[in-house]
């Protein structure tokens, strides 16, 4: 684990007063991953971002989508919203 370390887990888990419990981590978890697990309200749901005029924004947001949010660029004549 490279986000969060043991003894970070063990004092999120004396919070919720988990003292006993074996933990198991299916990816590279943040605390803030690990209390949203613990406190269970919370819902995440997957989206499609449509971006529009995307040929007028900066190369650093264009940098910042393609390597942060989970999305294509789609052309008129290949993709549209319907085959979606």
């Amino acid at each position: 684990m490279t986000n969060i370390e043991t003894d970070e887990i063990k004092a999120i888990c004396g919070e919720y007063k988990i003292h006993n419990a074996d933990l198991v981590f299916r990816c590279d978890a943040t605390a803030d991953d690990l209390i949203d697990v613990i406190e269970g309200n919370r819902i995440y749901v997957p989206c499609i971002y449509a971006l529009n005029k995307i040929d007028q924004i900066s190369i650093q947001v264009a940098y910042h989508f393609f390597f942060f949010v989970s999305f294509c660029f789609c052309h008129k004549d290949f993709l549209t919203i319907s085959s979606l």
